[in-house]
């Protein structure tokens, strides 16, 4: 049986009446520490340390301990918890059987999740990284364009997870909330992004006036080696590398592209890489940073 100090070590401060009671404080102490501001109370049968300094993971167990333990962490939450992101959500998602209202700071959903995508991580019951990924981009794009394929970025980069993955867990949740959005998602960055972020780019510079440019180009080096640039103004030797997800996140093409790189640098030309997060969020940067390089 946990003491009542195991209990807040463990929880980031937060415990419940029921764990109170179970370590053997009775209704009239547990009234006394929150009438005396030693504990405050954060949701029905919740409370919380006042002396301790509030951490994103005091929200998690807050809304865990209200829930019960077979509530299951997802979306925002999922991502964070993962490692995946640094910074923790505003409001925590769980998948839950309870009705009850939402909260400030905890939603509750009903959603179907494949028990292949349920885990346990830190103690914590949570949705696997792969459909925690893609429903939280789901989200996110919904909100900004952009934003949802950002994270699938980083996800894959940071080899949290594989393309791979990301499919087949979208294979176990047909007709999910939000399956257009993810579907346009992994399409946007499976084995067609690449060619998709050079539409993209050819797009901006000619809306920008930009000519010269020659899409994947192969050039032949001082070395007698032969590389090709994404994008290539090759009268001022300026190359333009875009980095697609399913191009880029693997160890030996991560090494192809430095070596690549490194050898259009020595042969003098400049070299400049862009993803699909700097295309999307601030074109107008891309287009300044061409022109610069022309005008240079």
């Amino acid at each position: 049986m946990s003491t009542v100090q195991e209990h807040l070590l463990h929880q980031a401060g937060a415990i419940s009446t029921g764990q109170a009671r179970a370590a053997g404080l009775s209704p009239r102490q547990i009234d006394h520490k929150i009438s005396t501001g030693e504990w405050l109370a954060v949701r029905r049968g919740v409370y919380r340390l006042a002396a301790a300094v509030p951490l994103p993971e005091t929200g998690l167990w807050t809304g865990l301990l209200a829930l019960g333990p077979d509530a299951l962490l997802a979306e925002e939450g999922a991502v964070w918890w993962w490692g995946i992101v640094p910074e923790s959500p505003s409001c925590w998602t769980f998948v839950a059987r309870s009705t009850r209202r939402d909260d400030a700071g905890l939603r509750t959903s009903r959603a179907f999740v494949d028990r292949r995508d349920q885990h346990r991580h830190r103690g914590i019951r949570v949705v696997g990284r792969a459909w925690a990924v893609l429903t939280t981009a789901a989200s996110r794009e919904r909100r900004e364009a952009g934003r949802g394929i950002a994270l699938i970025d980083r996800a894959k980069q940071a080899r949290h997870v594989r393309q791979h993955d990301l499919e087949r867990a979208f294979e176990r949740h047909p007709g999910c909330w939000g399956s257009t959005t993810v579907r346009a998602l992994l399409a946007r960055t499976g084995d067609g992004a690449h060619s998709e972020l050079e539409r993209l780019a050819i797009s901006l510079l000619r809306r920008a006036g930009i000519t010269g440019f020659h899409p994947n180009l192969t050039v032949r080096l001082r070395d007698g080696s032969a590389a090709e640039i994404d994008i290539a103004f090759p009268a001022r030797r300026i190359a333009i590398e875009l980095d697609g997800y399913a191009f880029h996140c693997g160890a030996d093409a991560f090494r192809k592209d430095v070596r690549r790189g490194n050898r259009l640098l020595a042969d003098g030309w400049t070299v400049r890489r862009f993803t699909w997060d700097d295309l999307l969020h601030d074109p107008d940067a891309f287009v300044a940073t061409v022109l610069e390089l022309l005008q240079g």
